[in-house]
């Protein structure tokens, strides 16, 4: 409790104005000089130990983007944001994709059927002959006697003979036939192949072309998308810098304040 001594030449004025049954309480409710130092000394101890943090957050705490500095003294939020992941150069493995589906062979035309009737057309055509020639060599042996002789045995195997001879002229022919059918057919299936390969390659070539953009696109959107969050990290960093140089400004004034109200000797 002050004295009647502690208070100030208005402080005096007011307590002489107070009834005598009041004096005592008017000097409970005013602290002495002593009380006032050591509640000014605290609290100047107390903001210049919070403008100190703050300006050590400030010099030591702001270092790269991503690292921001702690708050200073009594203390401030502050935004935390990761730094961004190294971006992997864009892979173009795997790009050799499966082929698309083989065309299907051109199979072997079936002539048997066509082939057999036309044999069957020459044996018919030759046996009629031959049976004509039996016949023609039959009369002109008979005529001259000369039936069951030599001359009707060899004219009957030269018939037969040229019968047979007629015959193997249509099956070599028709082999020959089945001969060249059979290489056209190769001839249009290599052909085919080689067409197809030609597609494939294409085909490939442009799956890869366009998987390879892909990986570009994503590759330059990422490098886009890592200098934003660089950008953005070293703006936060900057309005945190921003705010605890105001922080410490704001302590140093409060401390000032402090420090003259006591060396003013204010009172409450």
């Amino acid at each position: 409790m002050a004295t009647y001594g502690d208070l100030t030449p208005a402080q005096q004025a007011a307590y002489n104005a107070y009834p005598t049954s009041q004096k005592g309480a008017y000097l409970d409710s005013i602290k002495s000089a002593a009380d006032l130092m050591k509640e000014a000394t605290a609290k100047g101890a107390a903001a210049g130990a919070g403008a100190n943090a703050a300006l050590g957050g400030v010099s030591t705490g702001v270092q790269k983007p991503g690292g921001y500095p702690p708050g200073g003294g009594g203390g401030t939020g502050t935004a935390t944001t990761n730094t961004p992941a190294t971006i992997a150069p864009p892979s173009l493995t795997g790009l050799q994709g499966a082929t698309s589906a083989p065309v299907a062979q051109v199979g072997p035309l079936d002539t048997s059927a066509a082939q057999g009737a036309a044999f069957g057309r020459a044996k018919d055509t030759v046996g009629q002959v031959a049976g004509g020639a039996l016949t023609g060599l039959r009369s002109a042996l008979a005529g001259r006697g000369m039936l069951g002789s030599g001359a009707e045995s060899r004219g009957t195997s030269a018939v037969v003979n040229r019968g047979q001879g007629e015959l193997g002229d249509v099956a070599r022919q028709q082999a020959i036939e089945s001969s060249g059918l059979a290489e056209r057919q190769g001839t249009v299936n290599f052909q085919g192949g080689i067409a197809q390969r030609g597609q494939d390659i294409s085909a490939q070539q442009a799956r890869e072309a366009q998987a390879a953009e892909t990986a570009r696109a994503g590759y330059s959107g990422a490098i886009a998308q890592r200098g934003q969050d660089i950008q953005a990290q070293q703006d936060a960093a900057q309005r945190n810098q921003q705010l605890a140089l105001q922080t410490a400004a704001q302590r140093a004034q409060a401390l000032q304040g402090l420090l003259g109200a006591l060396s003013g000797g204010g009172s409450y």
